[in-house]
């Protein structure tokens, strides 16, 4: 396996810092970690309906023999969860949600054999609590043309509900299936794997589909995959619920107070606050909540609540609230015991920013770290990288230009000096027309204008002519450059970010795709290159 440093890519450079901050391990010196947070708040009673809960799920899901087993140990005491999460993108996209999944399995492995009296098991969130299903709905692809391709599953309905209950439209799931048919590399695979697909969306919801296809991807894995809209898991959190209605300006004013100082520090701050930090379920649709006078809204002030009409709520339905990103994190947190949380650079950096807001709501913080980073090789560009001789990190910077390694600067510095210093010796020539002009016939400056104005566009074109012919004479290793920024950077993404797992499940196999997990692990601010063929 290839390894490269994170701060040699377009990654946010702190994830290959090691963190001065409590329970922050930006670099993942998981080795160092020599203190979990208390769960002895998580009584027998919580601990039942937790299970109890997930098992449900996880029959509707199919779920593996594996995950019923992880799931039961959640009912001993000394039972930690090792936590990733993310919405239910379409198809399981991008690539990432599957490399969170196994971060947390792995983690979980490695913290279950550095502490032998202490049982550890992986849980995915799944947010279907969000609204913005534009966010889910698009799966990304190298087609059969060798571009990269974005496919969309049509909005039917432009209400904000809930991602997670979104129920698939039969017509429109086809038609994003018939496109991936007449996109993807046909293969021995591909028939099969769209079957598959189909069988699991179709007359299912967004997070039923996401998590029947996600087992499916990961095999006989150990994974526990956690509803965020499982009613009963929401219960376990409403007293977090009613002390954000009750009281929304404590955790407003700690995070609001860490932000400050954050910001003072020209350290990343991407949330954008508000108050209060909930969304309300009403006729199928998630809509903000705000106070005014003591009193809450929905943003079009359609439904007035009192605080104690809204506290009342959080006791006897607590399912129909849903925290914004400054509350979820602490809600899971109070809903499941803890250890670490694995996320992405900006989980990471938003989760730095609602720290404070932890203690105030009564929950001890989990440790934070970045999830795993990946990049899967292909055997073709493995051998284009080799031709061409190129430091491997070079290609993840999206301002790398190749031309300018191929070619000697000097030379393509002498080409722009040379069309600088034409172009202003054509201006310091036509001064002295301009000079006559205006002395005998100044309706003649248009004309002096453009005749300027085309010269210089002349100049360009002769410059890139010139450039271009350079191009041409290094044109192999420029193609071959170009076949591998397509699955390096498609369209200037990072490929766990811009690929769907399909496009190499769909080419390679399910079983050779599997492979590739046994080689990801959590490492200190590298990425991982994994090769594949």
């Amino acid at each position: 396996m290839i390894e490269v440093k994170l701060s040699n890519t377009n990654y946010p450079s702190f994830l290959s810092d090691v963190s001065d901050e409590n329970g922050i391990l930006f670099n993942n010196q998981f080795d160092e970690i020599s203190e979990l947070r208390s769960i002895e708040n998580f009584n027998k009673s919580h601990r039942e309906i937790l299970v109890n809960s997930i098992k449900e799920d996880l029959i509707k899901w199919n779920a593996p023999q594996n995950a019923f087993e992880a799931n039961t140990k959640i009912l001993n005491e000394n039972c930690y969860t090792i936590m990733s999460g993310q919405q239910p993108g379409l198809c399981c996209s991008p690539l990432y949600i599957i490399y969170k999944a196994i971060g947390t399995i792995k983690l979980a492995e490695k913290l279950s054999l550095k502490f032998p009296d202490k049982q550890f098991v992986p849980v995915f969130w799944l947010e279907g609590d969000d609204h913005d299903f534009d966010e889910i709905r698009n799966l990304g692809i190298i087609n059969n043309g060798n571009e990269y391709q974005k496919l969309w599953l049509e909005n039917d309905d432009n209400r904000r509900l809930h991602v997670g209950e979104r129920f698939v439209n039969v017509n429109n799931f086809q038609k994003l299936i018939s496109c991936l048919k007449d996109s993807l590399i046909e293969t021995e695979f591909t028939n099969d794997l769209l079957d598959k697909i189909k069988s699991f969306y179709i007359d299912s919801n967004f997070s039923d589909g996401f998590s029947k296809l996600l087992y499916y991807i990961l095999g006989n894995t150990n994974l526990i995959i956690a509803s965020s809209r499982n009613p009963s898991l929401k219960r376990l959190a409403k007293n977090i619920l009613k002390k954000e209605i009750l009281n929304p300006e404590i955790l407003f004013n700690s995070i609001n107070l860490n932000t400050l100082e954050l910001q003072s520090n020209n350290i990343q701050t991407p949330i954008k606050l508000t108050s209060p930090q909930t969304f309300i379920t009403h006729e199928n649709e998630r809509l903000s909540l705000e106070i005014e006078n003591g009193s809450y809204h929905t943003k079009n002030k359609e439904i007035v609540f009192t605080k104690n009409e809204l506290s009342e709520l959080t006791d006897l339905s607590p399912e129909i609230f849903s925290p914004k990103v400054t509350l979820r994190p602490i809600m899971q947190d109070a809903i499941f015991p803890t250890a670490v949380f694995l996320g992405g650079p900006t989980e990471l950096a938003y989760l730095r920013q609602i720290r404070p807001g932890y203690s105030v709501m009564g929950i001890i913080a989990p440790i934070i770290a970045p999830r795993p980073f990946v990049f899967i090789l292909e055997s073709r560009v493995k051998r284009n990288i080799e031709n061409v001789k190129i430091d491997f990190d070079k290609f993840f910077n999206i301002n790398f230009d190749l031309l300018k390694d191929l070619v000697d600067e000097n030379v393509l510095n002498e080409i722009i000096t040379i069309k600088e210093n034409l172009k202003n010796e054509l201006n310091d020539s036509l001064k002295a027309f301009s000079t006559l002009i205006d002395k005998y016939d100044s309706t003649l400056n248009s004309s002096l204008l453009a005749l300027i104005s085309k010269t210089e566009k002349e100049i360009e074109i002769l410059t890139q002519k010139i450039i271009s012919s350079i191009k041409k004479r290094h044109k192999i290793s420029l193609d071959r450059y170009n076949n591998i920024i397509q699955s390096i950077m498609p369209n200037k993404i990072h490929q766990e970010r811009a690929l769907s797992p399909l496009y190499f499940i769909n080419k390679y196999g399910l079983d050779k795709f599997q492979n590739t997990f046994d080689k990801i692990d959590c490492k200190n601010g590298i990425l991982q290159i994994i090769e594949i063929n």
